[in-house]
């Protein structure tokens, strides 16, 4: 699903100069290279024009919350964090605070984060 999106992306983006950036996420995502995605979705996703190019909350539905449970939990929350003020619509706002509140929750259950202070 998420290839297939990609390249749905790829081919309405043309020869933009988002291009070249969708092209390295789609290589680091075949090759299963998850920190270098990570840093080059995070370098996409602060470009200001990339929220009036693609629908962003589509977007993290149908790629990023694919390989999301790869993600350390604070370069997740740092790279979607940026969405919901790049979002116009209220409704699109709380659908995808949603989202990704729901992700955080999952990951707290599995994994707990546990923050140990020196004496």
């Amino acid at each position: 699903m998420a290839d297939k999106y990609l390249e749905q992306l790829i081919s309405q983006f043309g020869n933009s100069a988002d291009l070249a950036s969708l092209l390295k996420i789609q290589d680091f995502h075949h090759r299963k290279l998850w920190h270098q995605l990570t840093m080059e979705l995070q370098t996409f996703l602060a470009r200001s024009d990339v929220a009036n190019l693609l629908d962003l909350v589509e977007f993290y539905t149908k790629f990023i919350s694919t390989f999301s449970t790869r993600l350390n939990q604070l370069t997740f929350v740092r790279m979607v964090a940026r969405i919901p003020y790049q979002i116009q619509e209220t409704e699109k706002k709380l659908n995808f605070s949603k989202l990704s509140q729901n992700y955080l929750k999952s990951c707290l259950i599995k994994k707990p984060i546990s923050i140990h202070v020196p004496l």
